[in-house]
């Protein structure tokens, strides 16, 4: 192994240190400390483009039903640039069963007078379906004979009575088993003998000792009605945790 004495450069001169050598193989002797980092070099020229790639394309393949509660899948069946997707959707799991169509409708054609707690009569019945719901024409009584949940709908037009002393209040209301409902009640005042009000109401009720009898009432004096309509749907079944 030949050893070398070190130098040091210091400008454009080379000092050489008697007492300090340096060996030919770098790798065991001690190494200097690292330099700065030079400028960066300039920027290299353009590599050619490449060639042009295939055109790919995109189709459909098969589709099919899976099973309840498992993934969808799409898997492609052709290659990278024709490709052909095929798809796997679940079934969706069975929706429960909705009510049954349950519904009635009756209506009164002719004016007919009214007194203070008398329920209205209905003299005619229009559609009818199902079991639930009864009304026997000319009557003021519709019978539920299903619980359940049941949307009630009147509509109607009233006016004061000949002998009517003025002001006039008119209140109708749907009636449960003798107790009214709330949400139904609809009134007009009248002031004169040629006033004429529409009146109407929607509300759901709930249905739960049958048989249940519905009636429409009036209260406030004496009055005539016309045009009169009613109509009960059934739209919901009672559930274990109804309140």
């Amino acid at each position: 192994m030949q050893f070398f004495r070190r130098k040091k450069r210091t400008g454009n001169e080379v000092e050489v240190h008697a007492n300090e050598y340096y060996c030919e193989q770098e790798c065991c002797c001690r190494r200097g400390p690292r330099g700065e980092r030079g400028p960066q070099g300039e920027r290299g020229p353009q590599g050619e483009q490449g060639e042009q790639g295939l055109a790919a394309t995109i189709r459909i393949g098969k589709v099919e039903t899976g099973e309840p509660g498992t993934d969808a899948q799409v898997v492609n069946s052709g290659t990278a640039q024709d490709a052909v997707l095929d798809f796997v959707i679940p079934r969706g799991e069975p929706g429960e069963s909705g009510a049954p169509v349950e519904v009635l409708s009756s209506y009164s054609v002719p004016p007919q007078p009214g007194s203070s707690g008398d329920p209205l009569i209905f003299d005619k019945n229009g559609v009818t379906y199902g079991n639930a719901i009864s009304h026997s024409e000319g009557s003021g009584d519709f019978t539920i004979d299903q619980p359940g949940f049941y949307l009630v709908s009147f509509h109607g037009t009233i006016g004061p009575a000949s002998n009517a002393e003025f002001p006039l209040a008119i209140t109708l209301f749907l009636k449960e088993n003798g107790s009214e409902v709330a949400g139904t009640a609809v009134s007009h005042v009248f002031r004169t003998s040629t006033e004429v009000s529409n009146v109407s109401f929607s509300q759901i009720i709930q249905v739960t000792d049958v048989p249940t009898t519905l009636e429409m009432v009036g209260e406030g004096g004496n009055y005539i009605y016309s045009s009169n309509s009613l109509s009960i749907n059934k739209i919901g079944e009672p559930s274990d945790n109804t309140v």
